[in-house]
């Protein structure tokens, strides 16, 4: 019985910080694909398996609450986006797909490498929540370390995902 009420209790602490349970798949078939369009993309391939297990858990039809695709959750719109600069051949039904989705997937984080110049916790937080958004939030603190910014202006969310990507990471 008190081991019923510690279940209940954890659960309920989960439910209220913001956590979901996540079942994890194995994406070792998916490897080759991820070294190889890392590489294409100068990226960790490591990197990229973190923000994968982070964001679908490597479940290839995982499909977000806000319609977010596929093993790197890309929104269809972003995908298209990235798609167009990149010339990348790519349709709406194919974004499930993981060679598309990875190599999308890919070709958005590189593109937000660039545009944060290198600084992985904006990176991040912009992979999750926007780069626009993360963007204005560098320009009104510019003075401060972008971990700060992070901490004082992303939704816990964000602060999750950052979080949970970079311990992954660094495995």
């Amino acid at each position: 019985m008190k081991y019923h009420f510690l279940y209940i209790t954890c659960f309920l602490v989960g439910l209220f910080s913001g956590y979901q349970a996540q079942k994890h798949y194995d994406i070792s078939p998916y490897k080759e694909i991820i070294r190889r369009e890392a590489k294409q993309f100068s990226l960790d391939p490591r990197l990229i398996e973190a923000i994968i297990m982070t964001e679908s858990g490597g479940n290839v039809k995982a499909v977000s609450h806000k319609g977010a695709l596929g093993l790197m959750q890309l929104l269809p719109s972003t995908a298209q986006d990235i798609a167009q600069e990149f010339k990348i051949n790519h349709q709406k039904e194919n974004l499930v797909l993981p060679e598309i989705n990875i190599r999308l997937g890919c070709a958005y984080v590189y593109q937000l490498m660039e545009r944060f110049h290198g600084k992985l916790v904006l990176v991040l937080a912009s992979y999750n929540t926007g780069p626009n958004r993360v963007s204005r939030w560098h320009q009104e603190m510019a003075n401060l370390p972008a971990e700060d910014i992070i901490d004082l202006k992303a939704s816990r969310e964000t602060r999750n995902f950052v979080q949970q990507v970079m311990q992954r990471y660094s495995q």
